[in-house]
């Protein structure tokens, strides 16, 4: 594929490293070389092309991804330390048959890069998530192909409150150089056959046709990663498109309330974790319980005890596991309570208390709730609603001039005061049916 080629092609990236690899790639085109030192004035930081195999603390396989998306990140790792589809699926299949390794975390920070090689990794995944726990971090920005990537995984944190997660969305370009070769005194000529073969032609403006051909191509891709990220976190494509995508950017809390994360904890604290998580595996000891009384051990070398005899042999880890649960449980449910609004106590309550609703899951019910409750409101407001009055019988039969002062008002000016009314009621957590709104109006409450 030549250097044009690759920035025309459909990309899932933020739009300023989309314009920093293709400042670069402008002065390739020119016939310009840049040095390590070069690339490195022009990025305002040190470049990195050598990928780094993941490490494993205390059981948990630290996978980085850092810099540009790409099925073979080689041309790009000099731009941003690169993040290879191919190399990434290698090391997330090794760390899956590692005997040393219990679960694995995605340390993310790329702002997204080309679709080529996604699904194929996305896969890999989604599908390794059922082997061993594999949990993503957006470490300061998870974005565009980096989030189709990252919620693949069993669970999606952000590192902290300033993090940006999102940017659902594709782009394509199409660059025209006909100009520049003019100037340069050439003219490329290309002789093709079928319809669409160059039907966007480098070395001509973009037809009409060639504009439909890419904007198709590019809704196309839009729909393969809205349908990922609905079939990674659980959710439909309606809730995708209405709450996450669009190419809109979250920030730390943004993305939790959105759905696209499950909470926020930093790099430690989220390995710290999965590692106490991990605990009763790693000392090789099974906890009896109500639910697993009876059934047969999954290994023979594994000791089944008590959770009785397991806090009088093992305080130090009961304490650390009880205490890490509990601090868990309370973000949850602060995150959840957070979502409260009028009409939906009841609803966050619920939520709250259940020991598995996310702030994120609360905020789409709480939405949906609202939206129920103002097509319901509507909806009894037209059917409620008095038939509107003939304002000149109406005049004629009291003897007093429809418009003046002192009528009640027409139809339409009740019917406006009483939608108000119901709109106040809804924000002060009462219900107000459309009749008895009316009612109000009419007596002049």
């Amino acid at each position: 594929m030549s250097v044009i080629d690759l920035i025309n092609s459909p990309w899932a990236i933020t739009p300023s490293m989309l314009e920093a690899i293709d400042s670069i790639y402008q002065s390739k085109l020119q016939g310009a070389s840049l040095s390590a030192d070069e690339l490195s004035a022009r990025l305002g930081r040190p470049v990195d092309n050598d990928h780094k195999n993941y490490e494993v603390i205390d059981g948990v396989a630290v996978i980085p991804m850092n810099g540009v998306v790409a099925k073979r990140a080689n041309m790009f790792s000099a731009i941003s330390g690169g993040v290879s589809t191919e190399l990434i699926g290698r090391d997330i299949k090794k760390a899956l048959q590692d005997s040393q390794v219990k679960s694995i975390l995605l340390d993310v920070d790329s702002p997204g890069g080309s679709v080529d090689g996604l699904p194929e990794l996305a896969n890999i995944i989604y599908q390794g998530r059922g082997q061993k726990k594999i949990v993503a971090l957006g470490n300061g920005l998870m974005a565009s192909a980096a989030y189709w990537l990252g919620s693949s995984a069993a669970e999606v944190y952000a590192s902290s409150s300033t993090a940006t997660i999102g940017s659902i969305g594709v782009v394509a370009t199409h660059r025209e150089v006909s100009q520049r070769e003019q100037s340069m005194g050439v003219k490329t000529t290309e002789i093709c056959a079928g319809k669409y073969k160059r039907i966007a032609s480098n070395y001509e403006p973009l037809s009409p046709d060639g504009r439909a051909d890419i904007q198709s191509r590019v809704d196309h891709l839009y729909s393969v990663f809205v349908n990922t990220v609905a079939r990674n976190r659980s959710v439909s494509e309606e809730v995708v498109l209405e709450n996450m995508a669009e190419g809109r950017q979250f920030i730390g809390q943004q993305s939790v309330d959105a759905g696209l994360v499950d909470g926020i904890k930093s790099r430690d604290e989220l390995i710290d974790f999965m590692t106490s998580s991990q605990i009763f595996k790693s000392e090789g000891i099974r906890v009896k319980t109500e639910e697993n009384t009876g059934q047969a051990s999954d290994s023979s070398s594994v000791e089944e005890v008590s959770v009785e005899s397991l806090k009088k042999e093992h305080p130090s880890i009961v304490s650390e596991i009880e205490e890490s649960a509990a601090a868990a449980e309370r973000d949850r449910i602060q995150g959840v309570l957070s979502q409260s609004a009028a009409g939906c106590h009841d609803l966050i309550n619920e939520m709250a208390f259940d020991g598995k609703s996310t702030a994120g899951d609360a905020a789409i019910k709480v939405l949906a709730k609202q939206k129920e409750s103002q097509q319901e409101a509507q909806a009894e407001f037209e059917n409620d609603a008095p038939e509107a009055l003939d304002a000149d019988v109406s005049a004629s039969e009291s003897g007093e001039d429809a418009g003046s002062p002192s009528g009640k008002g027409d139809a339409h000016d009740i019917a406006e005061k009483a939608q108000a009314l119901i709109a106040k009621a809804e924000l002060e957590g009462r219900t107000l049916s459309a009749k008895d709104a009316v009612k109000k109006v009419e007596v002049g409450q």
